[in-house]
């Protein structure tokens, strides 16, 4: 398919090595290579796919709630994508954050944060019930290992993992509420700079309505 054809969320597009996959609804996950606009189609799985997960030979879908059951795919010793059965299908989680470094996954449900090793062995929660929080639209690991996140209640908290300890950040670090919705992006650069992006509820572009919050951890 021409990557003018397909149709497809933010989220539902994630790189995987040097490839770009891309979750169409229609027909499934198609493999953009680099230097090239035709993308050769993966996976057949025509479903809704609100957000695309990349771990470790593993691919998690979510599938936009409702009656809609989240859905996995392990990739097997033949290169072939299998759809299997999967813990994570039957949480709510909102998002989902591979550290490939440490091989560990932060699942971000409703008020707490469970941690899974590579093996997706439950390993602790985290709890965060605390009144300003929202679902978890976004997060990421920086270079010390604390997980940052951007919540739909205009937040952006960090997460100390060996304490367990929450902060929000706030005016008095320089932060102003930012509207994050379910296609918020983040990324971080080579100095471990963390990088959210935020827009409006109505969806307007412009200068004064989209943007990065950008953090020095």
């Amino acid at each position: 398919k021409d990557l003018d054809t397909l149709k497809y969320d933010p989220n539902s597009a994630k790189l995987y090595g040097s490839s770009l996959l891309i979750a169409d609804d229609r027909y499934g996950v198609f493999e953009l290579k680099p230097g090239s606009r035709e993308a050769q189609l993966l996976i057949r799985y025509a479903s809704r796919k609100a957000r695309l997960i990349v771990g470790d030979g593993i691919l998690f879908f979510h599938s936009g709630g409702g009656n809609r059951v989240n859905s996995t795919f392990k990739l097997g010793a033949n290169d072939k994508w299998t759809k299997v059965p999967h813990p994570f299908d039957s949480l709510f989680w909102t998002n989902i954050h591979y550290d490939s470094l440490k091989r560990l996954y932060w699942v971000c449900l409703s008020y707490e944060i469970a941690l899974y090793d590579e093996n997706f062995n439950w390993k602790k929660t985290f709890k965060h019930s605390e009144g300003k929080n929202r679902r978890i639209m976004t997060a990421l690991t920086d270079q010390q290992g604390n997980l940052w996140y951007a919540n739909y209640g205009r937040g952006i908290a960090r997460l100390n993992t060996s304490t367990g300890s929450l902060h929000f950040l706030s005016e008095a670090d320089g932060f102003q509420g930012q509207y994050f919705d379910w296609f918020a992006p983040a990324s971080q650069d080579i100095n471990g700079n963390i990088y959210f992006g935020s827009g409006t509820p109505d969806g307007r572009i412009s200068d004064d309505t989209i943007g990065f919050t950008r953090i020095k951890p």
